[in-house]
């Protein structure tokens, strides 16, 4: 069963990111940190969803409110992702 996602903010990081034209990408703080507005976004205050560092199975994600910069080195988005299959119920279907 896949995780269930809080309901999805407005005001989100991830709300911002799928605005983009470009449906999958690499974001690198460092280098993106050049322009002014990409810099300021990156080091205010937003809302993300977030687990914690080490994912584990039934763990409930939930949004946090940090600067993207002060968390992460770069960021990849991905628009469209499935559900993760767990690999010990699909070796036992084989």
């Amino acid at each position: 069963m896949p995780a269930r996602l809080p309901d999805a903010k407005v005001e989100a990081s991830g709300a911002l990111l799928a605005q983009c034209n470009v449906p999958n990408f690499i974001l690198d703080f460092t280098t993106a940190s050049t322009d002014p507005s990409i810099n300021f976004y990156l080091n205010s205050q937003v809302s993300s969803l977030f687990y914690d560092a080490g994912y584990k199975k039934g763990q409930v994600a939930q949004y946090i409110t940090h600067k993207l910069v002060g968390t992460y080195d770069a960021l990849i988005f991905i628009r469209d992702t499935n559900a993760a299959t767990d690999i010990k119920k699909m070796e036992a279907a084989n």
